[in-house]
């Protein structure tokens, strides 16, 4: 691991060895950070679906009892229960598809559960980097960083909800600094 690298330890060396594995590298390319998506990835992508589920399911029991409705609370939580465990399993099933690469020629984002998708682009071409932490990533110590690259007006990839964010910038703009001019 070079140094001015150090900040990505030894989980990131022992993930750069599965991103090599899993065929990520060209020939000639080195690993310099490898990480997936914190796992506060799996709750806050939750939140908000959980949230309007529970919301759904007070409407239908208030409903319940002002039409006094012969209907047993069961029937409303159990299906709102396996919905949430659904939710819950498939944003367990999209952190483990997530992979953030960065090497010393090219930033990489892959994701997807049933259809992957691969971004990837020549660290020359990356314009600049974009930090945001929501209030709820703030409370959690993560943060969500765009990578934008020339002509396109648009952030291209979004590596979401990563450990140490500011970490992991420092890193970029030293590979960046370092092999992208």
């Amino acid at each position: 691991m070079r140094a001015g690298f150090a900040e990505a330890g030894a989980p990131a060396v022992a993930a750069g060895r599965a991103a090599a594995r899993a065929g990520f590298l060209l020939d000639g390319e080195t690993v310099l950070l490898s990480i997936r998506p914190s796992l506060w990835f799996i709750p806050l992508g939750t939140i908000a679906p959980v949230g309007l589920v529970v919301f759904l399911v007070l409407i239908a029991r208030q409903a319940v009892l002002i039409t006094q409705a012969p209907l047993d609370p069961g029937n409303i939580i159990r299906p709102a229960t396996v919905l949430i465990a659904l939710r819950v399993a498939w944003q367990a099933l999209d952190w483990g598809s997530r992979r953030y690469v960065l090497t010393d020629r090219r930033i990489v984002r892959t994701h997807g559960v049933i259809r992957r998708a691969t971004f990837e682009a020549p660290l020359r071409h990356v314009t600049h980097l974009d930090l945001r932490k929501s209030a709820l990533e703030r409370m959690a110590g993560v943060g969500t960083i765009g990578i934008n690259t020339a002509g396109t007006a648009f952030t291209e990839a979004w590596w979401i909800d990563v450990p140490r964010p500011e970490a992991v910038m420092r890193v970029i703009r030293e590979a960046l600094e370092r092999y992208g001019r």
